[in-house]
């Protein structure tokens, strides 16, 4: 009797995650080499620098939720649609309905920042208008202006 199809897969993906876990610690102790020969570097030009207080840059994740200027596109549009109120919620949740943003439930709220803002630039420039603000949800309704 043979192996099944899943244990196969499984054995298969194992073996895969074993290489590239492989690759990854052979990239890392090049990377480690090439950071003590800098670090040595440095001390031969200046003894007295503090090589060791050096700390490497935190690498920020990006969040993309539209192409990069797609995004004030896309609630320029929306905004041109609305005949009545709305609010930043509600080109929030219009955006993920309609598939033209992707957002996790954690940056939810994030992106819900990014629309407010965004209707907060077009308020500035004549766009739209506050016409009022919802106290218990902390959330100003906007009116296309005509």
């Amino acid at each position: 009797m043979g192996i099944s199809p899943v244990l196969s897969g499984l054995i298969k993906k194992h073996v895969e995650l074993q290489t590239s876990l492989r690759d990854l610690e052979d990239a890392a102790d090049q990377a480690e080499d090439k950071i003590n020969h800098i670090a040595k570097t440095i001390k031969i030009l200046d003894p007295d620098y503090p090589v060791e207080e050096l700390k490497p840059k935190r690498k920020r994740l990006r969040r993309i939720y539209a192409e990069t200027g797609n995004l004030k596109r896309h609630i320029g549009t929306f905004v041109a649609q609305q005949c009545g109120p709305f609010t930043s919620a509600d080109v929030r949740d219009a955006l993920l309905v309609d598939g033209k943003v992707q957002a996790k439930t954690k940056d939810m709220t994030y992106l819900t920042l990014r629309v407010a803002i965004h209707l907060k630039k077009m308020a500035s420039l004549g766009m739209i208008k506050e016409i009022d603000r919802l106290k218990n949800k902390n959330s100003i309704v906007w009116q296309r202006v005509r």
